[in-house]
């Protein structure tokens, strides 16, 4: 096995060699952003004028064949086959006399050099890839039956497009390719190329994501300097994060953009963030670690407010982390002095009951994603202030329906009072515990120390297995009772004494050594106040619990109005009938602003925006065999299976007679699809 470093254009560049990608390999999988983010490294190597860029390992597997050498890639076909697809892009443009450049022989050379090998008599083309991206990308050289749906074809168009839409030189683009180093890994007939492609792509090794920005941020300062701002940031922010940096970036990330990313772009994302703000290093570190700081209170519970530490601690305890990036900015203010206490306290507690009321009454907590990403920017919308910002935001949450729903009084009462508490989870179960325990109490138990150590276990008071004198106390009824309320809020408590109670009768466990009766603990002593336990005990427990756990986990109240509604802004994460007879003047969509004529103006250039972001979403969605997000009857490439049609693209059709409900249904499904929030996307109305 050889390993050097190599110029890419240098390995492309040698006609005696034809790469194949092997048919164990996938297929070809890079997106547009990752080709905008190769765009961006090749055109700061130009403005920076940098001798080089470092753009991974290629590995490769020789196979003679005749008078050709073939290799083949074993690793490294990603980033071989996007250079290929950018030089015929390059070469394409060239061709169409779409630019010019002052290098004449720069197209043939393009192609004659790194494309294909004119003096073959078999194969031309030098790079064979795998399985249908084959015939994707030999199409790209006479541009003839191009396959649509392919990523090979997609790839090609979005670097076509935008080197022309902006104006990209190409010869300084072909200079900087130029520039990207590789190590070229060749290996020798006596090793095994199985072997060395599992070891090059196992996940045990792997860096995580925040050990690449780590290497981002730190690897190209001098030596002196790398030690100074590790010891100085860097240590401090892993200790602060518990080492958990990867999801504590993603939390600053997603505060900065309003937007959650994706696990496995996160470096990417960051790195691009970074770049596009031109952020200085030394002012980078230190807002990550003042951010690291406010982690570090969420871990730890351990803010200079000692009323909220308690229900941080409780919020630790739900597990929900989506809320985190909201609580960080909301701990940021506080640490500016631009909200008051009471109010931090306020939004925290609100952001408790929300989530609980939400788990009692099963609405699921995906839904929070993308809601708690943004949340901080709807609020600040309303009167561009933090004005107000504690009425805003229980505003907001009374605004949402469905999946995002605060649920009111009446369905949090039923709903706690009828679920099967004891099927939960063991930390909610903790959770709601040691809550109905504790109150707001300063002489509070450790419940969760209790729990965590084995002392305390829930206990049924009427028993999993009822004895005769159960079913003589509980009458002709019993068993029906038994069903219905043995695992739910009303029957079950907290003790230490689990295995001494057993199925004895309600009188032994209220009075025998260690009884209810006896009980340091609060829920019970109500509980022995009872001389047995029938389904009228149960039934006053519970009309008792559910009264307290409205207090507990209280439905906020707010007197807001929003300015916005004045205006007549209304945001496509509102309920859909809002939309029904509105005519719309305007929308926004992230920082562009448009006027249209129609929803169906505004639908059609909506659809052709999310289509430009990433055209292959739409091919998924029409080539699946499943239809998860409900979108096959909208979106076809047979035009005749729709009553009336917008051409996305060439064979690609999506319904355009629906009502305007139907086209903001089918907007926020295609908004899950691509993950964008909803609430980058606002209408102005008549």
């Amino acid at each position: 096995m050889q390993g050097n470093k190599e110029k890419i254009l240098d390995i492309l560049k040698d006609s005696s060699k034809r790469f194949i990608i092997p048919v164990y390999q996938r297929n070809y999988e890079w997106k547009k952003d990752n080709c905008k983010q190769l765009l961006s490294d090749l055109i700061r190597i130009k403005n920076n004028n940098l001798y080089s860029h470092f753009f991974g390992s290629i590995v490769t597997e020789f196979n003679p064949s005749g008078n050709k050498i073939e290799l083949y890639i074993i690793d490294g076909q990603q980033r071989l086959t996007t250079i290929s697809i950018l030089l015929l892009a390059i070469y394409a443009l060239l061709e169409d006399l779409k630019v010019v450049s002052k290098n004449i022989n720069l197209k043939d050379m393009i192609l004659e050099e790194y494309l294909i090998d004119k003096w073959s008599q078999e194969e031309k083309i030098k790079l064979k890839p795998v399985k249908d991206d084959y015939n994707a990308f030999v199409a790209l050289f006479t541009r003839k039956e191009l396959i649509q749906d392919s990523n090979i074809t997609i790839n090609f168009n979005f670097f076509y497009n935008y080197i022309l839409d902006n104006n990209i030189s190409v010869e300084d683009l072909f200079d900087s390719i130029q520039k990207l180093d590789v190590i070229w890994i060749k290996l020798e007939k006596e090793d095994n190329a199985q072997l060395i492609f599992e070891s090059l792509n196992s996940t045990g090794l792997e860096l995580s994501e925040g050990d690449k920005i780590r290497n981002f941020i730190l690897m190209d300062l001098e030596p002196k300097k790398q030690e100074i701002y590790y010891n100085k940031y860097w240590n401090k922010i892993e200790k602060n994060t518990k080492h958990h940096v990867s999801e504590f970036i993603k939390d600053y990330l997603t505060i900065k953009l309003n937007f959650i990313p994706s696990n496995s772009k996160l470096y990417f994302i960051f790195k691009e963030y970074v770049y596009a703000n031109n952020i200085q290093i030394d002012i980078l570190l230190d807002e990550l670690y003042n951010y690291s700081m406010l982690y570090n209170e969420l871990l730890e519970a351990n803010t200079s407010l000692k009323n909220l530490n308690p229900i941080i601690r409780r919020l630790n305890q739900l597990e929900i982390t989506v809320i985190y990036p909201f609580l960080l900015e909301i701990l940021n203010l506080k640490h500016q002095d631009k909200l008051d206490n009471d109010s931090i306290i306020s939004i925290f507690s609100v952001t408790e009951s929300y989530l609980f009321r939400r788990l009692i009454c099963d609405l699921p907590t995906n839904a929070l994603n993308k809601f708690y990403a943004s949340i901080h920017k709807e609020i600040i919308k309303y009167n561009d202030s933090l004005d107000e910002y504690l009425d805003k935001y229980v505003y907001i949450l009374f605004s949402k329906k469905d999946r995002l729903a605060f649920p009111n009084d009446n369905e949090f009462k039923n709903e706690l009072s009828n679920k099967n508490i004891y099927a939960l989870t063991k930390k909610n179960k903790v959770y709601i515990f040691e809550r109905l325990e504790n109150g707001d109490s300063k002489e509070d138990k450790d419940i969760y120390r209790h729990c965590e150590n084995g002392d305390y276990t829930i206990e049924h008071i009427m028993p999993r297995k009822l004895s005769k004198i159960w079913k003589q106390d509980l009458g002709t009824n019993y068993e029906k009772i038994h069903n219905k309320w043995l695992d739910r809020l009303a029957n079950l408590t907290l003790t230490a004494y689990n295995s001494k109670y057993s199925n004895r009768s309600f009188d032994e466990k209220k009075n025998m050594e260690d009884g209810y009766i006896h009980s340091g603990i609060k829920l019970n002593q109500y509980i022995a106040q009872f001389d047995c336990w029938t389904l009228k005990e149960i039934e006053e427990r519970n009309k008792y619990l559910s009264s307290k756990a409205l207090d507990l986990w209280p439905r906020p109240k707010t007197s807001f109005v929003p300015v916005n509604n004045k205006k007549n802004i209304i945001n496509l994460s509102d309920d859909e009938e809002l939309f029904t007879g509105q005519i719309i003047l305007s929308f926004s969509f992230k920082d562009m602003e448009q006027q249209v004529t129609s929803w169906t103006d505004m639908y059609e250039t909506i659809l052709n925006i999310l289509f430009n972001i990433d055209e292959k979403k739409f091919y998924d969605i029409v080539n699946s065999a499943e239809d998860e997000y409900g979108l096959k009857p909208y979106i076809s490439n047979d035009k005749n299976s729709l009553r009336e049609y917008i051409e996305i693209t060439n064979g690609l059709f999506i319904e355009k007679n629906t009502s305007t409900h139907r086209k903001i249904i089918i907007l926020k499904k295609l908004f899950d699809v691509y993950d964008i929030q909803y609430t980058d996307l606002d209408f102005c109305i008549r």
